[in-house]
Formats: C-alpha cells, sequence, structure tokens
C-alpha cells in the first residue's frame, strides 16, 4: 500500500484487510496472539495508527504503525521469535 499523506509517499508492509499477530504483555508475561486483521489506518503529520480486529473475540485494538515487527507482526512465526529473542532474552 501507498499512502500519500501531505505530499509524501509513504510505501506501507501491510494493507487493510491483512492479517496480523499482535503480542500483549500481562503482568511481564509476552504472548502472542493470532486472529486479528488490519480493519483501517489513520494519519496524521506525526503518526500512523492502525486499527485491529479479532473476529474470534470481538474484541480490537490499535497500534502506532512505527510498532510493526515491535508488538504486532505480518506472521506468527516473526512474533514468536521476537518475543524469544527480545522480549525474554
Amino acid at each position: 500500500m501507498i499512502l500519500n499523506n501531505y505530499d509524501r509517499n509513504m510505501k506501507l508492509e501491510m494493507e487493510i484487510g491483512d492479517n496480523a499477530v499482535l503480542i500483549y504483555n500481562d503482568s511481564g508475561e509476552y504472548f502472542v496472539t493470532t486472529g486479528w486483521i488490519l480493519t483501517d489506518m489513520d494519519w496524521s503529520e506525526e503518526h500512523i495508527m492502525c486499527h485491529f480486529y479479532c473476529r474470534e473475540t470481538d474484541e480490537s485494538d490499535e497500534r502506532l504503525f512505527s510498532e510493526l515487527n515491535k508488538t504486532f507482526f505480518k506472521t506468527e512465526e516473526d512474533a514468536e521469535i521476537y518475543v524469544k529473542e527480545y522480549m525474554h532474552g
């Protein structure tokens, strides 16, 4: 997806409708959750906000796009690797 905002073109690695994997922190314990779909993106001069929805749990969440590959991922494998290497040392 190419986002044209304020005369700047940005190539984004995710598009509306893509599956996503989110990482949550519960009292210092990190866990990977699947089943999320990117439903919308809002942007301003300061940031891009990604909105997610999970059909299985009927929950929604939002993350800054700058958190891609830190708190949300395109694949479960990438999320698991990140948690193992960076969150649990």
